[in-house]
């Protein structure tokens, strides 16, 4: 996805017990994307007649299309500093999109952000990814601006006038 610096706010959050030197930070290979849609609001002003200035803030969402390749209990993503408001999953289907309830959990240590199909006690279903199934993943969340050149930041300049821009 992006890197920017708020806390994550989701569900759960795991941490890795591996030691540092064993961890990989690498995805797994079952699913593969296809497109991403990105849509970033970076907020560096308040609509209205006054125009005022927002705290450093910025919303996006982002809509992934990926196919899965292995059937898997999972969908794993890199992720870092941001706030999620709003994840949906749905199956791509010839004029059909079908909206699946979901869980997802974050390891702090590897910005790993795991997406599984959320399962009910009482649900037969096997709670599995599909292989060769396409799917939408839609995230909607929020972020700040940084001041350290990572992630999605601020800058600035000045111009001949010596005005910071």
């Amino acid at each position: 996805l992006m890197t920017t610096s708020t806390v994550p706010i989701l569900e759960e959050r795991v941490s890795s017990d591996i030691r540092e030197s064993n961890i990989d930070y690498r995805l797994p290979t079952n699913v593969k994307p296809i497109h991403y849609k990105i849509t970033l609001d970076p907020l560096l002003v308040r609509p209205g007649p006054r125009e005022e200035p927002v705290p450093n803030t910025f919303t996006g969402e982002v809509i992934i299309t990926l196919r899965v390749l292995e059937e898997t209990r999972s969908i794993t993503l890199h992720y870092n500093d941001l706030s999620i408001q709003d994840v949906s999953i749905s199956i791509k289907t010839a004029g059909n999109d079908i909206t699946l309830p979901v869980i997802h959990t974050y390891d702090v240590v590897t910005h790993f952000w795991v997406i599984s199909l959320d399962r009910s006690p009482n649900d037969d279903a096997e709670g599995t990814f599909k292989a060769n199934e396409e799917y939408l993943i839609t995230t909607k969340y929020t972020g700040h601006h940084r001041d350290d050149m990572y992630g999605f930041y601020r800058s600035s300049y000045k111009d001949t006038e010596n005005n910071t821009v």
